[in-house]
């Protein structure tokens, strides 16, 4: 039997293994655990931390799931939104995770079954219980569908436009974001944010087909360089976009969570993407510019080492090293 239960702190030191395993660190397990505990800890007195265990299984910890509130989604945006947008923000469901080998037993289902109880028992004021997941990741899509959620919107898809083809801006809820921004039509993603997804190959065949294609703005205000940085295949075409796209290229833009593309690569840990060209988006992408929508938020550079991604946080020294800045102070060069 499973038994689905708020995380005591007891149990923080298993939750953090099962996190280990299931999204894997490029630092040894000894030097991640201490600040992935500390963070727990944090986390447990505003975030829904909810574990499954089973009785036969000694109480081993099976799986886990976290509720983020909007006041820990404040603290990940550094402040960034104003009370007002904090109002807005939904409760956001992350960081679903179960043990390879409970898999296929019905432990997801009932973690985010709790989870979604435990959001309607509680005091948060938003209106959904939201959550982001690839649309290539069919097992988890299928269990989210099982579970109630329906697809609202996706990040680079296809944006509603008026008669006049502009844009219409409205409410959307691409991830845990309900302020305005581009209107999702319906149907999915782009074809250049599909074949970013699915490789330069992919990429080049749309261009040739479409050359306007890599300036077009898609549902989360995201430009194609902004896709590229949500996925492992997508940075492999940072530097392919940066070079269709010239002196045009816009690597400032903001999506509508006040997030540049260089940010995006930072907070997914795409070093490949980040050092297109050489050096962090050649050079033009500023990776200390703050993130938000008031430019309150993290830096790529902060995005990067608050995550400790270790490998974007490389590219990122070597830049100031080879410009003789020096890192902060405490700060081990990579």
């Amino acid at each position: 039997m499973v038994l689905v239960q708020p995380c005591a702190r007891s149990q923080a030191f298993g939750l953090c293994l099962l996190n280990l395993a299931t999204f894997p660190s490029e630092l040894p397990r000894w030097r991640q655990l201490p600040g992935d505990w500390l963070s727990l800890q944090r986390r447990l007195r505003i975030n829904h931390v909810l574990v499954a265990t089973s009785e036969e299984e000694s109480g081993h910890i099976l799986g886990s799931v976290e509720v983020h509130s909007p006041q820990y989604q404040q603290r990940l945006a550094g402040g960034a939104y104003s009370p007002e947008q904090l109002a807005r923000l939904q409760p956001y469901l992350a960081s679903l995770a179960v043990r390879e080998g409970a898999r296929g037993r019905g432990v997801g289902q009932s973690l985010v079954e709790a989870a979604v109880e435990a959001v309607r028992s509680s005091d948060y004021a938003g209106e959904h219980l939201l959550l982001g997941v690839t649309e290539t990741n069919s097992a988890a899509v299928r269990l989210y569908e099982r579970c109630g959620f329906e697809t609202l919107s996706i990040y680079g898809g296809r944006v509603l436009r008026d008669a006049a083809g502009t844009a219409v801006i409205g409410k959307q809820f691409e991830e845990h974001n309900s302020l305005p921004g581009p209107v999702y039509a319906g149907g999915g993603y782009t074809l250049l944010s599909a074949a970013i997804r699915g490789g330069p190959p992919a990429v080049r065949r749309v261009l040739q087909a479409q050359p306007g294609a890599a300036r077009e703005v898609t549902t989360g205000g995201a430009t194609a360089l902004h896709v590229c940085g949500m996925s492992r295949a997508g940075e492999m075409s940072t530097a392919l976009l940066l070079e269709a796209l010239g002196a045009d290229a816009d690597v400032e833009a903001t999506d509508a969570w006040g997030y540049t593309p260089l940010q995006r690569h930072a907070s997914n840990n795409l070093a490949v993407g980040a050092q297109a060209g050489g050096r962090p988006m050649r050079s033009r992408a500023s990776h200390t510019r703050p993130s938000g929508l008031e430019g309150r938020g993290d830096s790529a550079r902060a995005l990067a080492r608050r995550f400790r991604h270790f490998a974007t946080l490389r590219v990122f020294q070597q830049f100031e090293l080879e410009r003789g800045i020096p890192l902060p102070e405490g700060e081990i060069e990579l």
